[in-house]
């Protein structure tokens, strides 16, 4: 019969721990917003669980056989400069200490200009002229406008709706006809601004000013 154990020994037995599972899911790769052909852009997913971070490959021919990788990093949004004309085709993964997940679905875009696109500062934007303001909201991609709300001394309209921006520029404008936003880009900081409204038979107005982000 064997000995008992000495009951002050300590037996230490190793535990290993899984830190990261598997990753059975792509990231879901959004369409390219890029009407005008620019050669700037924003490439944007889905985030997905349990990730470190994202590889994003680039193709000119579609068939990602001489890949080009333009992000490795933890962000789902990426501003991309495609090197020339032509068609450029995206896809993107996620990582982790254990594994890569799938590659994402293959989105494209046709580059016709070497203009890049001006892709706003995401935040609230306004602008004043006189004791007249005028502000709207970027989304965080920098690709859409909302909540615009033009104030005069006599009173103020709400201009709530989304809308893209597409060629450096959008409209936002209210059912009366007779309220609008319409924004042109010159910088990612700075917009030319032409907007109206009307709140009252006696209270309207219209007015043109400089608005610039997260300046109230």
């Amino acid at each position: 019969m064997a000995d008992n154990p000495d009951p002050d020994t300590i037996v230490c037995i190793p535990l290993v721990f899984q830190s990261h599972r598997p990753l059975t899911r792509a990231p879901y790769l959004f369409d390219i917003e890029n009407p005008g052909g620019f050669a700037g852009y924003v490439v944007h997913w889905l985030p997905l669980d349990d990730v470190t971070g994202y590889i994003l490959e680039e193709s000119s021919d579609g068939s990602f056989s001489e890949a080009r990788t333009v992000y490795a990093g933890n962000e789902t949004s990426v501003r991309v400069t495609a090197p020339d004309l032509g068609t450029y085709s995206y896809r993107v993964r996620g990582l982790n200490e254990a594994a890569s997940s799938p590659w994402s679905r293959t989105v494209s875009t046709v580059v016709s200009t070497t203009a890049t696109a001006i892709i706003p500062q995401s935040g609230t934007w306004y602008g004043y002229s006189g004791e007249n303001r005028v502000q709207f909201a970027i989304s965080e991609d920098g690709s859409e406008a909302s909540d615009g709300l033009v104030v005069l001394p006599c009173g103020s309209r709400s201009l709530p709706n989304t809308v893209p921006i597409r060629d450096n520029s959008f409209a936002l404008t209210h059912f009366d006809g007779m309220s609008f936003i319409r924004v042109t880009f010159t910088s990612e900081s700075s917009a030319e601004v032409i907007c109206g409204a009307r709140v009252t038979g006696s209270c309207a107005g219209q007015f043109e000013c400089v608005c610039q982000p997260g300046q109230q």
